[in-house]
């Protein structure tokens, strides 16, 4: 069984790592912008999971996939995954299909919020 990666042991070079792939690309930088790019690559790479632990919380996330968390106040928040290898990033969706920019997962979520995740698609 695949032991869950603790996200407050990630590196803080794992935050940007993507960010520098896409501007070690140069011309594809200046031809596409970073949001788009993550998005591209989003829709191409396969599928995977992750295992991770938040404190006390172990939780699995997917590649390509749309979750849910509830907060405090009872609202749903929907967001979409990608990883860079265990890394998770997400993109908050916005009702009528809006998507928000990329961000990087780790402390986005109290345990509360993600004892309510929930896989939409």
């Amino acid at each position: 069984m695949q032991q869950p990666t603790d996200t407050s042991r990630y590196g803080k070079e794992r935050f940007t790592e993507l960010f520098l792939e896409w501007q070690r690309r140069g011309s594809l930088r200046k031809a596409v912008p970073y949001d788009e790019w993550m998005n591209a690559r989003f829709h191409r790479l396969a599928k995977r999971t992750v295992l991770l632990r938040q404190g006390a919380i172990v939780f699995e996330l997917r590649h390509g996939q749309t979750y849910s968390v509830r907060g405090e106040d009872g609202t749903e928040r929907m967001f979409r995954v990608q990883l860079s290898r265990d890394f998770p990033h997400i993109s908050f969706r916005q009702p009528f299909g809006v998507d928000l920019p990329w961000i990087a997962f780790p402390g986005v979520f109290t345990q509360a919020e993600l004892i309510t995740l929930r896989r939409v698609s």
